[in-house]
């Protein structure tokens, strides 16, 4: 389904546009070197709580079409990171009792994250180095603060724009 593909290609343009960057301009590799994960990241960032029963989280997964959700606690305190890798493996842990197991008990913690300064080269090294496909973005003064999430599908919209 490519629908809002334009839209979504369009705000990566626009933000890089601000920058003087041009598509498909000779030094776009140097551009992708300067560009920052604050830039291209998603700032309205759907969260859970460490305490979300996994039957409710299955179903969030199913509703809202996200693949991972950051972990927050009751202080907006990042604490992890949780993906449908961790829901599918624990849900298919036949001995454990699905209706007592909470979030809390699968995610990742703590939460693979980049600073949103960060390059996206340096977010690329982060997603290699945590073996995620999508990081937690905060601040440098806000480091436990969730500012945003990052893809590696974001990352790679912003090549196809300025390299294809």
């Amino acid at each position: 389904d490519r629908r809002g593909h334009g839209e979504e290609e369009g705000r990566y343009t626009h933000h890089l546009s601000l920058r003087g960057i041009k598509e498909k301009d000779p030094s776009s590799i140097q551009a992708l070197e300067s560009t920052t994960v604050g830039e291209i990241m998603t700032r309205q960032v759907e969260t859970v709580s460490p305490a979300l029963p996994l039957d409710r989280l299955a179903k969030l997964v199913e509703t809202k079409g996200h693949s991972g959700f950051p972990v927050v606690n009751d202080r907006r305190k990042v604490v992890g990171m949780v993906t449908i890798e961790e829901l599918r493996a624990a849900l298919g842990e036949d001995d454990l009792p699905h209706d007592a197991v909470v979030t809390g008990d699968i995610m990742r913690s703590p939460a693979p994250s980049v600073l949103s300064e960060q390059t996206i080269g340096e977010a690329v090294s982060a997603f290699n180095r945590f073996n995620v496909d999508r990081l937690v973005v905060v601040e440098k003064d806000h480091p436990h603060a969730v500012a945003g999430i990052v893809t590696q599908s974001d990352v790679l919209k912003v090549y196809r724009t300025l390299l294809l």
